[in-house]
């Protein structure tokens, strides 16, 4: 809390359980394996559109009741939610989270692509 409220922002290692990282990332892998992920967009609404130049990645949203894994993951996110509320005075009401597979030679660019006009 104090990291966060001092810098805007806070790492923490091992913050997941050690099983449930490997449950979630196997998890991910086997969807990708099966052909169940979906390619990553960039923008929304009538602009989004798929630019594996800029985003190679193929994701799905978690959402409750897709598997144990997910819905111990989600509950932790819920606690941190509400303690980040209380602790920071936040107003938090909601979050999304998703899993992101990145094939081999995929990225997602950190840097703006130049615009030709």
């Amino acid at each position: 809390m104090d990291a966060i409220h001092d810098h805007g922002w806070s790492e923490q290692d091992n913050f997941f359980p050690p099983g449930l990282t490997l449950a979630l990332g196997l998890e991910c892998a086997a969807l990708a394996t099966a052909g169940m992920l979906t390619f990553a967009g960039v923008s929304q609404g009538a602009a989004r559109s798929l630019q594996p130049d800029v985003r190679g990645d193929q994701i799905q949203w978690l959402e409750a009741g897709q598997s144990e894994a997910c819905d111990q993951y989600l509950a932790i996110m819920e606690m941190l939610r509400i303690v980040l509320n209380r602790g920071l005075f936040l107003g938090l009401e909601e979050y999304e989270s998703h899993f992101a597979y990145y094939p081999p030679g995929r990225f997602i660019s950190a840097t703006p692509r130049s615009i030709s006009r």
